[in-house]
């Protein structure tokens, strides 16, 4: 039925099995077809627009879904087309093109940054092969070279640096400076506190294990200094 004559079809089973080692030629086809699916012409906007209603519907940390959808807007500007299109080139050239903020007077993106669009467009590309969209062996981001990251030496601030980073801060920027900095609480952590987490009564915040980093709860305690600035800016929610 496919048009071979017998000494051509019997050449590619030899050769076949010869690649295949101990394994059957129908074991190989199997294997190969499981991985394969049919060509998605789903264009990638849509394909992300997706994958953000689905972190939605799983109740993800608001930030998250906000980083999700800031990062790969500009992958849905840059390959408009169909997600099957996307290949390891295809993220190489976006990641390459990616330029700094206005503010930003660095002639291109950080390391760390570069690799935050690299792990997102990977989130992206993993849903897509969940969904069947890509077949099972496409590479996402596996052959894409992480950017090397150099560890910057930490800056401890003086007393009196604090000081002048809190007087001249908004309030909101007053409680990061406070939580961040006298308490040791993460930044990811933070943006998913409430005020009922704070206790000053006792004197230590609680690090609820879905809002940690390490998803286990711990408490922080709250240092006198802490304490003392919290005192008038504390509500008892929100």
């Amino acid at each position: 039925p496919y048009g071979l004559t017998l000494d051509v079809a019997v050449k590619d089973y030899v050769e076949a099995r010869k690649l295949l080692g101990g394994y059957t030629l129908a074991e190989a086809a199997r294997s190969f077809a499981a991985t394969r699916v049919p060509a998605s012409n789903i264009p990638v906007p849509q394909v992300i627009q997706e994958l953000i209603d689905l972190k939605k519907r799983n109740e993800k940390t608001q930030p998250y879904i906000t980083d999700l959808e800031n990062r790969l807007a500009g992958f849905a500007v840059f390959h408009r087309g169909p997600i099957k299109e996307v290949t390891t080139d295809t993220v190489e050239a976006f990641l390459n093109a990616l330029k700094p903020g206005a503010r930003n007077k660095k002639p291109k993106l950080s390391a760390r940054s570069r690799n935050n669009y690299r792990s997102v467009v990977g989130v992206l590309l993993n849903f897509a092969k969940k969904r069947r969209y890509l077949p099972k062996d496409h590479p996402g981001i596996t052959e894409v070279e992480k950017a090397e990251e150099r560890t910057q030496e930490e800056v401890v601030f003086t007393a009196e640096q604090m000081r002048t980073l809190l007087t001249s801060a908004s309030r909101t920027m007053t409680l990061y400076i406070l939580f961040c900095g006298f308490a040791g609480v993460r930044h990811a952590e933070l943006m998913r506190m409430d005020w009922s987490d704070a206790d000053l009564k006792n004197g230590y915040i609680t690090i609820q294990a879905a809002k940690a980093k390490t998803k286990v709860r711990r408490l922080v305690r709250i240092p006198d200094n802490l304490r003392a600035w919290l005192t008038p800016l504390a509500r008892e929610a929100g």
